[in-house]
């Protein structure tokens, strides 16, 4: 048995496998307060842009943009907690339900192998703390940051395991670029934060514009004038990686706001 139980639905089926094929689309994280007070709160409407979900049951490098058999319902086993958590029809909840156990701290237990089911709350809680500038926040202060702003993935429908091995395929799929576009037409963030090199090559290759070299391009989505800002992923460490001050630097030329954690 694995850590998660999935449902299998007996319509759509073929070969075993269910077949979804440029359908997945991931809903975004829109905090209750972005449109009113997120410029209030941070000076401007920021969206955060990942890129992708991933998932432990799908080891192909295509991906769910290809194929998968785990659909629908997802199962969170953790103590105290034994209902199901429901992905949605083509998984669509997936980030909704990623952000929902990370906001309210709903780990799973560790793994046989040693490895650790939950590092990436620490990888969240590294770029998210790092809006603040007088040290890390409690729980309930980082929370409100999510209430202001957006999060959202770009490639639509989850990669295997390790990302950066994932297909070219996947990424360059025009349904990701026209997701980005659409979402971004619809909550018209000032400041768009793209998590790593990966998708910050892919949306410049889009737009026609040279990313290499540059860590943010004032650009315009019918309109919709938008600053991009592209960081190293926040799991990375070292001298290329993520660094706090760095990101800090980063916000300010953006005209950013930083926090405090006694707000």
């Amino acid at each position: 048995m694995t850590r998660h139980e999935w449902q299998i639905p007996r319509s759509g089926v073929a070969g075993g496998r269910t077949l979804f094929r440029n359908k997945v689309v991931f809903k975004p994280i829109v905090g209750m307060s972005y449109m009113a007070h997120g410029r209030d709160y941070l000076g401007k409407r920021v969206m955060v842009l990942g890129t992708s979900n991933y998932c432990e049951h799908y080891k192909d490098e295509k991906g769910c943009g290809e194929a998968c058999a785990h659909y629908g319902k997802y199962y969170l086993h953790v103590v105290g907690r034994k209902d199901p958590l429901y992905f949605g029809a083509r998984c669509e909840k997936f980030s909704e339900i990623v952000y929902m156990r990370y906001c309210n701290r709903l780990k799973e237990p560790k793994l046989t192998d040693g490895k650790d089911p939950n590092a990436w709350m620490r990888t969240f809680s590294r770029f998210f703390n790092s809006f603040f500038v007088d040290g890390n926040p409690s729980d309930k202060v980082r929370n409100q940051l999510l209430d202001h702003i957006v999060c959202t993935e770009y490639v639509q429908g989850a990669e295997a395991d390790k990302g950066s091995k994932n297909s070219k395929e996947l990424m360059e799929s025009d349904r990701n670029y026209h997701e980005f576009v659409k979402q971004v037409k619809l909550w018209k963030p000032d400041v768009v934060i793209v998590w790593g090199k990966r998708v910050w090559r892919e949306v410049c290759r889009r737009i026609g514009i040279v990313g290499k070299g540059a860590v943010m391009k004032e650009v315009s989505f019918d309109g919709c004038l938008v600053k991009l800002l592209t960081i190293p992923h926040p799991s990375s460490y070292g001298s290329t990686g993520f660094q706090r001050k760095e990101f800090q630097r980063l916000l300010k030329r953006a005209e950013v706001k930083l926090l405090s954690t006694r707000k």
